[in-house]
């Protein structure tokens, strides 16, 4: 896989903190110098495990924006550099995105590219895995997402739980595609699987990946160390985690990006002293 490129809009506050006041460098790339020139968002890049990340910083506090408004700024930042690459993800911070009015429908790819990345920095080996399905994709493609994730942990994983959550009436086809995975994992993989088991048999560190499960999180399944990736990335998991098990290691794609973009900002704001 190549150097993937992606483009994180955010609030400003969310990077600067409490501060909020944009360095001079990224002050000069923000507005418009001459009258005819388009007006811009600050913006700064960090390059990290083959990814190219244009952070967007978008003031919330001084400004209720306008949806119109702010997608035309939006636009404009993005011709600074539309010739530089051809394909790009775009991120959309939770606030960002209720500004728009959009919702999510699916995972984004970006999230699938950012949960494996999560995954691949484990120092911590895990020994059983509990598959938390959702309902905004079809059961078939999460699992191949599934696979696909997984797949290099697969000899070290002893017991995995599926968990699901969907409308009566697609309760049965549902089931036909988990049982015929299930089945598959054995004969594959050696990987005995229970499903919609909430009281399973669960190793020493557990995964727990989360594609969008609408259910009751299983938080008694839960224990100290353990792993919980929110790959559909729904900010209320992570607050029910930390005051229900805070021990318990939440993880969720938009999480790394933050971290990632703060670390890089931080050294941006170093370098310019």
């Amino acid at each position: 896989m190549g150097n993937e490129t992606i483009l994180y809009y955010v609030t400003q506050d969310k990077i600067l903190g409490d501060c909020n006041v944009l360095p001079e460098l990224l002050a000069k790339r923000a507005g418009r110098k001459k009258i005819w020139q388009k007006e811009r968002l600050p913006f700064f890049m960090v390059e990290q495990d083959n990814l190219t990340i244009y952070t967007i910083l978008i003031p919330t506090k001084e400004k209720k924006w306008k949806p119109e408004k702010l997608l035309r700024l939006m636009q404009n930042t993005q011709e600074t550099w539309q010739n530089d690459f051809a394909k790009r993800q775009i991120v959309l911070q939770q606030d960002i995105a209720a500004i728009l009015h959009w919702e999510k429908e699916e995972i984004p790819d970006t999230f699938l590219l950012l949960s494996d990345k999560i995954l691949g920095l484990q120092k911590k080996d895990f020994d059983s895995v509990v598959l938390l399905l959702g309902n905004v994709v079809f059961p078939e493609v999460q699992m191949r997402y599934f696979i696909e994730v997984m797949q290099p942990f697969f000899s070290r994983i002893n017991h995995l739980s599926i968990l699901y959550a969907t409308d009566e009436e697609e309760q049965e086809r549902w089931q036909d595609v988990v049982e015929e995975y299930a089945e598959a994992f054995y004969f594959e993989y050696g990987l005995m699987t229970q499903i919609l088991g909430t009281k399973g048999k669960i190793g020493q560190r557990t995964l727990f990946l989360d594609y969008g499960y609408a259910g009751e999180i299983p938080l008694r399944m839960m224990r100290a160390g353990d792993i919980y990736l929110d790959v559909a990335a729904a900010g209320k998991k992570e607050m029910l985690l930390k005051r229900k098990c805070a021990e318990v290691s939440y993880l969720s794609p938009l999480k790394y990006l933050d971290t990632t973009v703060k670390s890089g900002y931080d050294k941006l704001v170093h370098l310019c002293k």
